[in-house]
């Protein structure tokens, strides 16, 4: 039997954090590819989940958090993970180097002789604070983009970027997706009760919009919003007696929590690095089969057959009041629910990789 293609599929978040386009592209490909996953251990254990490894070859390693903005701590990881990654490229001769964060191309040895694909799926500076910090992070991306064999984005806008950064015009547009499990539990109107739960899926940290649900909460009495996963931000105990936390929750668990939800919020700050953003939750939160609410930004905007789209605190305690009116009645039909789903599974944006990794160059 022929040989699969081997990848070393370097990835910049523990394998065992809240599943993300990594972990799915990864499962994926590995049925077409030989694949070795590289993950950096997280400090956090209390923020991981249990993630399988559906026969990946999985392997981690310490390092020190790329947000400290610390040139030690660069310095360090530099140091120890040019040498882990160079022995691990003699002993598996990869065919192909897979890196989802332009920081881990400073890890690979400087004479490489292996094809490299890069997976933009953050417009990755604008995660850093400090400006020295961001424009070293856009420096090492434009070596990446130089460097890459095929170039893939999760959106119109890191297209777009990525074009504006580099000579580079064959950048794919791979979207997210969702796991391809569609639920077929019914909506259920619902009825007057003492509180309405408003529930969010993903990383609590400093893109939330804060102000807004508190806002929210204010001025209705009868809502709560239900925030799941690992939190990254520091709230006022005065905040954090106004939401409800779950932590960090296993990806197939989750059904089960939010099925007795009214509805779900994205409820991003708008800035440059969510304005590139091509939310994973709007494609789950169709799934869940429940009303969906966010904030407007042109890149979702081909969402608006199921989102209720809201541009400040003001039209977002509107769309609320009008949803708790209405009995949280869904704005999208279940033809339309299935037909969106039935087209944006991790499989189709796998096959399009697969196909893309196996176009002639030119």
């Amino acid at each position: 039997m022929k040989q699969k293609p081997k990848i070393l599929y370097i990835m910049h978040i523990d394998w065992n954090w809240i599943k993300q386009r990594p972990h799915f592209l990864a499962e994926g490909l590995n049925e077409y590819y030989d694949i070795t996953v590289l993950y950096p251990i997280s400090f956090k254990r209390w923020k991981l989940v249990h993630n399988s490894i559906n026969g990946l070859k999985v392997n981690g390693f310490f390092i020190f958090p790329f947000d400290l903005n610390l040139a030690i701590t660069d310095k360090l990881n530099n140091i120890h993970l040019m040498g882990k990654i160079q022995r691990i490229i003699n002993e598996l001769k990869p065919d192909l180097i897979w890196l989802t964060f332009p920081l881990l191309y400073d890890f690979l040895p400087k004479d490489i002789d292996i094809k490299i694909v890069y997976d933009c799926m953050d417009d990755a500076a604008n995660f850093f604070d400090k400006k020295e910090k961001r424009k070293n992070v856009l420096n090492i991306e434009k070596e990446l983009l130089k460097s890459s064999w095929k170039i893939f984005a999760s959106s119109e806008k890191l297209k777009k970027e990525i074009i504006n950064r580099s000579s580079r015009k064959d950048v794919k547009v791979v979207r997210n997706a969702f796991n391809g499990r569609i639920h077929n539990s019914k909506k259920i109107d619902a009825k007057t009760k003492k509180k309405y739960r408003i529930g969010f899926v993903g990383t609590i940290s400093s893109w939330l919009d804060f102000s807004s649900l508190d806002y929210c909460v204010e001025n209705i009495e009868n809502i709560e919003f239900h925030l799941i996963g690992p939190q990254e931000l520091s709230l006022s105990s005065a905040q954090t007696h106004k939401y409800v936390f779950y932590g960090s929750v296993e990806h197939s668990e989750l059904i089960e929590i939010v099925k007795n939800f009214d509805c779900f919020i994205l409820p991003f700050k708008l800035n440059d690095l969510t304005k590139s953003a091509d939310p994973i939750k709007l494609y789950e939160y169709i799934n869940y089969n429940k009303p969906i609410i966010s904030i407007f930004y042109p890149e979702i905007k081909r969402f608006e057959k199921f989102v209720e789209f809201y541009r400040d605190k003001e039209t977002l305690l509107d769309i609320l009041n009008k949803l708790i009116k209405n009995k949280f009645k869904l704005k999208y039909s279940e033809k339309d629910r299935l037909k969106f789903l039935k087209a944006n599974t991790w499989s189709d944006r796998v096959s399009e990789i697969v196909s893309t990794l196996h176009e002639k160059d030119c």
